[in-house]
């Protein structure tokens, strides 16, 4: 199978980034994987040439799609999403210094975060 593998290309290696490495190799040991950056989903017809290049779009960070949600939504490829924490699809309950912010930030992108998640054939 060739997966469309969508993944942050540069960053540190937190939790999140370091489960994707993993995750990335062990799929090609199986399948033909192609690693693409979110950037890349950025481009005028994005969705289409996903689907000439693979046949099943893997997002292993749903947070560093949120700016290519139309791309992803356009895709006619089965998409499967890795979700690694609810902070946009609740109300983050816990004291920050820097709260005001991330509910600022929060009310943007948790409509993005929704719509890419009611796309995906798996979460």
């Amino acid at each position: 199978m060739r997966v469309a593998l969508i993944m942050p290309a540069a960053g540190p290696r937190t939790g999140s980034r370091t489960y994707a490495g993993d995750i990335a190799t062990l799929l090609a040991t199986r399948h033909d994987v192609h690693r693409l950056d979110p950037a890349a989903l950025r481009a005028p017809g994005a969705g289409a040439a996903l689907a000439a290049r693979a046949d099943l779009l893997h997002v292993l960070d749903a947070k560093s799609v949120l700016d290519a949600v139309a791309a992803v939504r356009r895709a006619p490829l089965p998409v499967v999403i890795d979700l690694h924490d609810d902070y946009w699809t609740g109300r983050p309950p816990y004291p920050a210094f820097d709260r005001p912010a991330r509910r600022l930030r929060w009310r943007r992108q948790r409509p993005r975060y929704l719509a890419l998640l009611a796309r995906a054939d798996m979460v």
